[in-house]
């Protein structure tokens, strides 16, 4: 699979980039000395670096994250305590389970849940129109009973 998307696998580089630097910066009351960055920069030259000319994009999120390594947490710029908010995990992981599930000829999501966006949205467009609905109307998702 990251043999034929080239951008989730610099994702998924990138990604093990910010978890090497966030360990670094967890170092000495988020005061680490400057040596102790050698991993993380190794590991962007060899595994980040040979993409980054390949795309702009890969260029401009490298940089971006090699900037991490400069500034305190509590003094980054806000795009770049983004990289290390947790939830960059979380969208990386969605993406390699999308990719994954199309590989295997899958939905990347799941019908249910279309299903039941499309009921919320039916819920609430009823409710915006001022239909008579029930307060509460439970799908059945939970031990209530509807």
């Amino acid at each position: 699979i990251l043999d034929t998307s080239p951008l989730l696998h610099f994702r998924l580089l990138q990604l093990q980039l910010i978890e090497i630097i966030r360990e670094v910066l967890g170092r000495n009351n988020g005061n680490p000395a400057a040596t102790d960055f050698r991993p993380a920069i190794e590991f962007a030259i060899s595994q980040l670096s040979p993409r980054a000319p390949t795309d702009k994009s890969y260029l401009t999120a490298l940089e971006q994250t090699m900037a991490l390594m400069i500034f305190q947490p509590d003094k980054m710029p806000a795009e770049m305590k983004e990289l290390l908010d947790l939830r960059l995990r979380e969208t990386v992981a969605e993406e390699v389970n999308k990719a994954l599930l199309k590989a295997q000829g899958m939905e990347p999501v799941a019908r249910i849940r279309e299903l039941v966006r499309a009921r919320a949205w039916a819920e609430t467009t009823a409710r915006a129109a001022k239909v008579d609905l029930p307060d509460d109307m439970s799908i059945g998702l939970d031990d209530r009973r509807a």
